[in-house]
């Protein structure tokens, strides 16, 4: 279980990270959009263990289940949107001028 924790922890933000790949911004909002997924992909790590666990049909009181992590990661990552936009949006002004 805790080899494919590991294993889903790294495996889950390369799967967003090569799923965005193939998008192609075109403007500096585009850019930036796609630079406002940076903090979803560095914390969905944290997922890995939680879906191993429901794989297995763990349960722990200590441990967050997946029906805690799930909203966490979503909550973490729509808190970085705004920071990671302007972020992406202020390196875009040299590419896209």
């Amino acid at each position: 279980m805790l080899l494919l924790g590991l294993v889903l922890s790294g495996l889950i933000p390369f799967g967003i990270w090569y799923a965005l790949r193939y998008w192609k911004p075109e403007t500096r909002k585009s850019y930036a959009a796609k630079f406002a997924f940076w903090p979803l992909i560095m914390f969905s790590h944290y997922l890995g263990y939680p879906i191993a666990r429901a794989i297995f049909g763990i349960t722990s009181r200590y441990s967050p289940g997946l029906d805690h992590a799930i909203p966490g990661v979503i909550v973490i990552g729509v808190l970085g949107v705004p920071f990671a936009f302007g972020i992406g949006y202020f390196i875009a002004r040299k590419k896209f001028k």
